[in-house]
């Protein structure tokens, strides 16, 4: 029997493929949102294009969640740390307003957060909005996905970084997800003492 993260993943995977005017909405999507990601690079405009780019995210249907996440994925060290840290918050948004979307999505939206926590060319400032968004995440997905798992998984693994400013980053965003998880699971409560010991005995998280 599935558990209903996996059930949640399967439902994306049996959606039926776009019709010629849905991939021309998408289209239009995508060019609203990449060009309004790029107004964020400016301090002038950033505030305007934050309010804007959350309208957005709020009202869309909830089969464009996927498209919008593409063009936040498409955020890199190319953009400005206003940019980067945006990014990183709308995922919030959207899982505000989209929970049962977002979560079939969990996996990679979780490995972009990870992704921007751990790029040496993000500042301060891009860091802690990792660490408040994986919180965020936390709690608007984890009563759909039955656990907090998805977050806890590839967290302990991402303590396991060997520099101290990724490592810390991971860290903080683990304190934020267990947060914001309420109380765990005995079989989930058990697997993450049980890692936690071994990373502290290993002597990676002194």
């Amino acid at each position: 029997v599935l558990g209903e993260g996996a059930e949640l993943q399967l439902m994306a995977l049996q959606r039926p493929r776009p019709t010629a005017g849905q991939e021309q909405l998408a289209t239009g999507l995508r060019q609203r949102v990449l060009v309004a990601l790029s107004r964020l690079e400016d301090r002038a405009t950033q505030q305007t294009t934050w309010l804007e780019l959350c309208t957005l995210a709020q009202d869309i249907h909830e089969g464009d969640v996927g498209t919008y996440l593409d063009c936040l994925f498409k955020t890199n060290r190319n953009h400005s740390q206003l940019a980067r840290r945006d990014s990183v918050r709308l995922l919030a948004v959207l899982a505000g307003a989209h929970p049962q979307a977002m979560a079939s999505h969990v996996a990679r939206v979780v490995a972009a957060v990870l992704g921007f926590a751990r790029d040496k060319e993000s500042g301060k400032e891009v860091r802690d909005a990792c660490v408040s968004t994986m919180g965020d995440l936390t709690s608007a997905l984890t009563p759909l996905l039955g656990s907090p798992a998805a977050f806890l998984k590839p967290l302990l693994s991402a303590v396991l970084e060997q520099v101290e400013a990724q490592q810390i980053t991971s860290a903080l965003c683990l304190t934020a997800v267990l947060r914001a998880a309420g109380p765990l699971g005995d079989d989930v409560a058990a697997r993450l003492h049980g890692t936690l010991l071994r990373l502290l005995h290993n002597g990676t998280l002194g």
